[in-house]
């Protein structure tokens, strides 16, 4: 599943809006929006706040994949 899509479909199994989200990882709503788009990647360090409001596991495997393990 694309990064994007497992960025959207964590905030809403957590019924968590943009706001409570960016609040959250010190970003802004803005940036939650392009997030789950596809418009912006988040950056390691942004992944990690995003993983941890989640409670999910950040996963690189350095070649193509990106995203969260549960």
């Amino acid at each position: 599943m694309a990064l994007c899509n497992e960025l959207l479909a964590a905030r809403v199994a957590n019924r968590a809006k943009l706001q409570d989200v960016a609040d959250f990882c010190g970003l802004t709503r803005l940036d939650v929006w392009q997030f789950e788009r596809g418009i912006r990647r988040p950056s390691p360090e942004q992944m990690g706040r995003l993983a941890l409001c989640f409670d999910v596991e950040f996963v690189d495997d350095g070649v193509e994949e990106i995203g969260f393990q549960v």
